[in-house]
């Protein structure tokens, strides 16, 4: 009997790996299930917006598919078709052809054209004075990838002045930076340099030397127009410091206008964003690349091929730790 009882016990190692086959089993299922979603989406998409083919990967859909509570349709519909139409609507393919990528500046973006013609701004294609100034600021600047692979956005909010810029424009500075960052992350995708690289960024922004007059209005609810709607699920964190009162209220302001998801994704510092906190990795995209000195640029703290700090020159200085005025605080949401 004992024998018998016996032979029909499964043993605790058997048992362990009956769980782990059965584990695998339904992650393979769920990858079957997301990528036919993902089909399917793209197929339903295609007709009216062919574009998507070339704008996001199986990847990206899955991951905008996959947030939790997250219906299908609201994904096709609300996320994916929506930004695509945002896409349309501001004429982002015309805004990227109207300017080119300064390698040898950093952060900052020409017209591809010199002598082309400058109204008010109002068509993409005939950028105003205002756009072609601002992209020349380097107030807001993608600088490389961090240990995650992510994508680091960093921004020096006192160099932007909102009201000279204008909304209309400030929004396209923007978009110009965020697509620039799209395709560097892209190319190091398809070149095999990181295999599994997250299709999101980490944004910084600086607020130190901001003052005490608040940016517009509508550049509050542009920004969080751009980020949620023109690049839905685009961006993993936010990390905005120092805080002072101004920014606390402006917080406060534009909180009804995020969800709650991008709300969570907000992180608001004692101190400036820093190379440490950031945690820059190696063998960054602009930061590595030897320069001139020029006048009137920055000098910045960069990480070689090595992992250690030495010297550099850009429009968009990212500080180091040892520049910062204090360590850097803990994190409150």
């Amino acid at each position: 009997i004992k024998a018998s009882t016996m032979a029909g016990r499964s043993s605790p190692a058997d048992t362990k790996h009956g769980e782990i086959i059965k584990a695998l089993t339904m992650a393979d299922d769920g990858k079957k299930h997301t990528c036919n979603a993902v089909s399917t989406l793209r197929a339903s998409v295609r007709q009216s917006y062919p574009e998507i083919d070339q704008l996001y990967s199986d990847a990206y859909i899955a991951a905008v598919l996959s947030v939790p509570n997250r219906t299908y349709e609201y994904a096709r519909d609300q996320k994916i078709i929506g930004a695509l139409e945002w896409r349309r609507s501001y004429a982002v393919d015309m805004l990227i052809a109207a300017f080119q990528y300064d390698d040898g500046a950093g952060g900052v973006f020409r017209l591809v054209d010199d002598t082309a013609r400058i109204d008010n701004g109002n068509n993409p294609s005939d950028p105003s004075q205002s756009l072609v100034e601002v992209c020349l600021s380097g107030a807001f600047c993608f600088v490389g990838f961090d240990r995650e692979g992510r994508g680091i956005l960093h921004s020096q909010a006192a160099l932007l002045n909102w009201w000279k810029t204008g909304v209309n424009d400030g929004i396209r500075y923007h978009i110009l930076v965020i697509e620039h960052a799209l395709r560097v992350m892209s190319e190091h995708k398809n070149n095999g340099e990181r295999e599994t690289i997250p299709e999101s960024m980490v944004l910084y922004v600086d607020t130190s030397n901001l003052g005490l007059i608040p940016p517009p209005l509508g550049s509050l609810t542009g920004m969080a127009t751009l980020l949620q709607r023109a690049y839905p699920d685009r961006i993993h964190r936010i990390h905005i410091g120092p805080v002072n009162i101004v920014l606390m209220k402006l917080y406060e302001f534009i909180s009804p206008y995020l969800r709650p998801r991008s709300r969570d994704k907000i992180s608001l510092m004692e101190d400036a964003p820093n190379e440490e906190q950031m945690g820059m990795a190696k063998n960054q995209t602009r930061q590595d690349q030897a320069r001139e000195p020029r006048d009137n640029q920055n000098t910045t703290i960069t990480a070689d091929d090595e992992g250690t700090i030495s010297g550099g020159t850009s429009y968009c200085p990212v500080p180091s730790a040892a520049a910062a005025s204090s360590p850097v605080h803990k994190e409150s949401k």
